[in-house]
């Protein structure tokens, strides 16, 4: 993207960035907050918050009863269409407060499904898809900070054809000629 396409386009880059991409990125910051947060689970990191929070809910909400809880095997997707989600959605949006209320309304809906979810008597643990949301978060932003997104200059009003246009040159006008008709005669008689 040249300079011209950049400030056109309000970036605050400066020159010299390279132009971002949306798919890769996406794919890869998403499975990076997928594969972490998974991670954690698998090794017991979020034990103890659930434990804490279950107990905090288990009276007011549950009536001191055990709730069903949700198994790896629903959290898992769940947490991934999050990932994928934030992703794709922060990496194609221009404009640093629209990527940054984006995060947060990820991480306010995963929030909210805990006392959404308790009205059916389940416990949703929000630890899984909060921590793969954060950092599939995290990165995006990151990597839209060093790179020029295709959405930051979608709108603008760049000139579609290249800059240094090459045109026909004109031709020169020809006479007109005092008779309609002369036109058509033959170039190589003579009017005698």
């Amino acid at each position: 993207m040249t300079s011209q396409h950049q400030q056109a386009a309000g970036s605050a880059h400066p020159q010299g960035y390279p132009e971002g991409r949306v798919d890769g990125p996406a794919l890869l910051y998403g499975g990076v907050g997928l594969a972490l947060s998974v991670a954690m689970q698998v090794i017991g990191l979020f034990k103890k918050g659930d434990a804490r929070l279950l107990d905090v809910l288990i009276d007011p909400v549950f009536n001191n009863s055990a709730p069903d809880q949700l198994s790896m095997m629903v959290l898992v997707p769940v947490t991934a269409f999050f990932c994928f989600g934030i992703a794709f959605a922060v990496l194609d949006s221009a404009g640093m407060w629209r990527r940054v209320i984006l995060g947060v309304t990820a991480f306010v809906v995963v929030i909210a499904m805990v006392p959404t979810l308790a009205v059916w008597d389940i416990y949703f643990s929000p630890f899984l898809p909060a921590v793969g949301i954060f950092w599939t978060w995290f990165c995006t932003l990151m990597y839209v900070n060093h790179h020029v997104m295709p959405c930051e200059f979608l709108d603008s009003n760049l000139p579609t054809t290249p800059t240094s246009k090459v045109s026909q040159p004109e031709q020169p006008r020809q006479k007109k000629p005092k008779d309609p008709n002369a036109k058509y005669a033959p170039k190589n008689l003579k009017d005698d």
